[in-house]
């Protein structure tokens, strides 16, 4: 995107993109509870509108989104009275779009247009693995209780527009459809169904009969059989985005945790990591690409993957988690073999069986009832990731090597980090990144660009180090949650006693004001005074305050390790405290702006 794009919610223009396409906006209370619809216009008309749909089901309030803004192809002109015949558009299946005679309208769909028509109309082909980025966003329906699952054989664009590039509508457009993909039998139930970019959801519009009479078949190259599947709509609303597809409803879950590290305990699972599924249909000529994908954030006790339930429309699952994210599944030989499984180190495929059974809902790892998979015990089946974010960032105003303390000569400095080298001990603090409040903001940045926490550890009550830097550590935010050594309070290396003064910061991309302070944990402090001084910074973008002495004290949201003989010894255990602890320390809020 670049300047000449306006964003835009219910038709009102809410921001707009920069010179280098970047752009952020307030959304207020969102339309719906777990969705977020937008589009991008192009002021000079050279791209379509492009709708686009988040996610909103997750623990943050700060959504990342990037927009692949389709180009209008160059436009075909032909007379309103002759109306006119697209042949043959798509990669792998036919498509072909007849406009009748005298079928054109002005933009109130009313009165009637005789002149020159001006069409650019696109097709995004599903079975082009590269056009899965130029979709609104996950393909469902609005139901009841559970979204309905659509699958899709192609979604077309429309541009109609006068000589002197109005709007244009048109009536009893017919539609035809030739696939490779599924047998005819299978494409009963193939409907129109166009995008509602007010609520994010698809809305069905007319059924897709059988038919084996071609009235494009003259113009256009057939792709085997004579029979293909066509429909008439009115295009009324040319910001809307018709969908060609099927509605998989009911369909089954599949059980997927994420864990911090290669330890795959109940307490190690990582919550509000991306996990993307894809689906498709094997086995057909060409290629299978996309039919539909989602997007959702893992929780404590893992996600729940939309799936076939059977092989009749999709068989075909790709299920990959966020960039730092490996394959440890532990599903059994045998249901590894039912489901066709298969896996790339970073993401892991399931193929459907034809007319069997894959439903276990007692011990997983599909279940056919969304709340059954969801409430799953742990020791059912489950797929499984692994997630190894890059090790802490450290710096030490004097240096030391932790790894070889052997070879390390005593530090005679009160600035050193480890003041004793016979005994060591961590600490760690639990920071959250969390989401709370009506107001939702986003900002288009790239969502490779991980978060992270900083803490500066400074003297606090020393005569000699008050002010003074003894190190800073950078943790990765995992899902929801820092883990972030600081310094011990400890006595130094002259023997008096130090209360390290804490400088926290969330940042994202090198940035520290896109966060808000939301909560402390008040069980840090021993005053009065030191609570009333802690919530005065309640708003900001980061928090000061000196560290806890009490370590006796478990529900602060700091993590302590046992005096040991390595230091790496006691940090391991610290930071696994604090990754499976219960309480957080600091709660931190995205924002767009910067709250200061």
């Amino acid at each position: 995107m670049c300047s000449n794009f306006a964003v835009e919610m219910n038709n009102i223009e809410v921001a707009r993109a920069d010179i280098e396409g970047k752009f952020q906006f307030e959304t207020g209370t969102p339309q719906s509870s777990d969705r977020i619809v937008f589009s991008a216009v192009d002021d000079i008309h050279k791209f379509y509108r492009q709708v686009k749909v988040v996610n909103t089901v997750s623990e943050t309030n700060v959504y990342f989104v990037t927009i692949d803004a389709i180009k209008k192809p160059n436009a075909i002109m032909f007379i309103s009275t002759d109306g006119h015949t697209v042949p043959s558009i798509g990669t792998n299946q036919d498509v072909s779009v007849v406009f009748p005679a005298n079928s054109f309208f002005m933009e109130d769909g009313v009165t009637p247009y005789t002149g020159n028509v001006h069409l650019a109309l696109k097709f995004i082909d599903p079975t082009q693995t590269d056009s899965e980025n130029s979709i609104p966003g996950e393909l469902l329906t609005e139901g009841e209780q559970l979204p309905g699952f659509l699958s899709s054989f192609g979604m077309l664009l429309f541009d109609l527009t006068d000589d002197a590039g109005n709007p244009l509508t048109a009536r009893q457009v017919e539609i035809y459809l030739r696939t490779n993909s599924l047998t005819l039998g299978q494409t009963q139930g193939l409907s129109l169904w166009s995008l509602n970019d007010a609520t994010g959801f698809w809305e069905q519009g007319p059924t897709m009969s059988v038919s084996s009479t071609d009235p494009t078949a003259k113009r256009r190259k057939k792709r085997g059989g004579n029979d293909f599947i066509a429909a008439s709509i009115d295009v009324t609303d040319l910001t809307r985005i018709w969908n060609l597809d099927k509605l998989l409803f009911p369909y089954c879950h599949m059980k997927v945790r994420l864990f911090v590290g290669q330890t795959q305990t109940e307490n190690n699972q990582v919550s509000g990591a991306d996990v993307t599924s894809l689906y498709a249909r094997t086995g057909a000529t060409g290629s299978p690409g996309w039919r539909n994908f989602l997007r959702r954030k893992s929780g404590n006790n893992g996600i729940c993957v939309s799936v076939p339930c059977d092989a009749t429309v999709l068989n075909s699952v790709k299920v990959a988690a966020d960039g730092y994210c490996t394959v440890s599944t532990t599903v059994s030989a045998s249901d590894q073999t039912l489901l066709g499984y298969s896996d790339e180190t970073t993401s892991f495929t399931i193929t459907i069986p034809t007319g069997q059974n894959i439903v276990d809902n007692t011990n997983g790892p599909i279940y056919s009832d969304w709340s059954e998979c969801y409430n799953a015990a742990f020791n059912e089946a489950y797929f499984g990731f692994s997630r190894e974010l890059p090790v802490d960032e450290e710096i030490n105003t004097i240096p030391f090597n932790e790894e070889k303390i052997k070879e390390q000569p005593a530090i005679n400095d009160v600035l050193a980090w480890w003041p004793d080298m016979n005994s060591f001990h961590a600490c760690y603090m639990a920071i959250a990144i969390v989401s709370e409040g009506k107001n939702r903001k986003r900002r288009n940045t790239s969502p490779s660009d991980e978060e992270k926490v900083d803490i500066e550890s400074f003297g606090g009550t020393h005569s000699v180090t008050a002010g003074k830097l003894y190190g800073k550590r950078t943790s990765y935010v995992h899902g929801v949650l820092s883990c972030v050594e600081y310094k011990c309070p400890s006595i130094l290396y002259d023997g008096d006693f130090d209360r390290t003064e804490l400088h926290v910061r969330p940042a994202f991309n090198g940035n520290y004001s896109y966060y808000t302070l939301m909560e402390i944990n008040l069980a840090m402090f021993g005053t009065s005074e030191e609570a009333t001084a802690a919530n005065a910074q309640i708003g900001q973008s980061s928090f000061a305050g000196q560290a806890p002495t009490d370590f006796a004290v478990t529900e602060d949201g700091t993590y302590h390790s046992e005096s040991t003989i390595h230091p790496l010894i006691a940090k391991a255990d610290a930071r696994n405290k604090c990754l499976s602890g219960a309480y957080g320390a600091l709660a931190f809020i995205p924002s767009a702006d910067s709250p200061n």
